[in-house]
């Protein structure tokens, strides 16, 4: 089977010779790399052109060139739409993978022949790497639909990247990253969990996900909390919309608007404009009962976690922990 692996390059430059060594020293090395040239203003792609000059080996490098910076969703969709694998595995330009991740999602591809993805777990312990296991509970393989939304909404990682994705699923549901906003692998995450039919999961870890200072997530600036929430409203928005056409709405559904609500108070806390709050207020008072759930406790409780004082607490790790895990959880 062909694999193609798809890695938007942009403003990378300290972490773009960790990432393709990694893609090099693969234990299946019969795969193409296609690297997305987004127009980033440092000295990434000159590096990475020179890296691949210097390689001599079975992969098969591609690159591809935008005209000017697009962002991270036009750069994979680029890669979608030019890839010529079987299979397609999205990487970040500034994580890496273990020697043994492509063969280790083709053995399972390999076991479980129907199966629309293979997810791997994430390389946990070291203070650069950012945390984020697979439920442990979570089986090897997935065919029934209600267990398996739940398990890709609320039991497993909302990225894009670690998944060994097979390219007619992709194409054949459309499931391209929306452009114009942020925080596009939680919109993504959804439509992928509403078309899957089969999925398999391994515990075994295969990407390690870095804690790096520059990236998007860590940026503090005004602009980006404002691009943050707004995009997460957006996505909510799509979400609940899409589900009332669906009629078919699951508690994993409710838990997912719930934490993407949730992100949305995290930005608005480090935000701190109380403009932004009350059009935030006006917005997720309006969306949670759009789908037609009884008003519980969970509810109220939820409501008043959104108001002063309570939300401005959002941002504290062990109070977002316990809203996610005793209100959201159970919506």
């Amino acid at each position: 089977m062909k694999v193609s692996i798809i890695i938007p390059i942009y403003n990378v430059e300290p972490y773009i010779e960790r990432c393709l060594q990694s893609v090099v020293s693969q234990t299946y090395p019969y795969f193409e790399c296609i690297l997305i040239d987004d127009c980033g203003n440092d000295r990434s792609m000159p590096f990475a052109e020179q890296f691949i000059q210097n390689y001599s080996g079975e992969i098969h490098f591609r690159i591809l060139r935008h005209e000017n910076n697009c962002g991270l969703s036009s750069a994979r969709n680029t890669g979608m739409k030019a890839a010529n694998g079987d299979y397609i595995y999205f990487m970040d330009s500034d994580d890496a993978i273990t020697p043994d991740c492509i063969e280790t999602l083709l053995n399972i591809a390999n076991k479980y022949p129907d199966a629309d993805y293979i997810q791997g777990n994430i390389v946990t312990g070291s203070e650069q790497l950012m945390e984020g296991d697979i439920d442990p509970n979570v089986p090897e393989y997935v065919n029934d639909r209600h267990q398996l939304e739940n398990i890709i909404l609320c039991k497993s990682h909302r990225t894009a990247w670690n998944r060994l994705l097979r390219r007619s699923f992709l194409l054949s549901h459309k499931l391209f990253f929306p452009v114009g906003f942020v925080m596009e692998d939680h919109y993504w995450n959804y439509f992928v969990a509403k078309y899957a039919h089969a999925v398999a999961f391994t515990h075994q870890s295969t990407y390690y996900y870095y804690n790096n200072p520059g990236s998007i997530v860590n940026s503090r600036t005004k602009q980006h909390f404002i691009r943050n929430y707004s995009s997460y409203m957006t996505i909510t928005d799509v979400i609940t919309t899409d589900l009332i056409k669906r009629n078919d709405v699951l508690p994993c559904h409710r838990q997912y608007i719930g934490e993407t609500i949730v992100f949305c108070m995290i930005n608005l806390v480090r935000l701190n404009s109380l403009p932004h709050w009350l059009k935030f207020w006006k917005f997720a008072c309006g969306h949670v009962f759009r789908l037609k759930s009884k008003l519980t406790w969970h509810h109220l409780l939820f409501f008043i976690c959104m108001m002063p004082p309570f939300c401005l607490m959002t941002d504290i790790k062990g109070w977002r922990w316990r809203l996610r895990k005793y209100l959201v959880a159970k919506l």
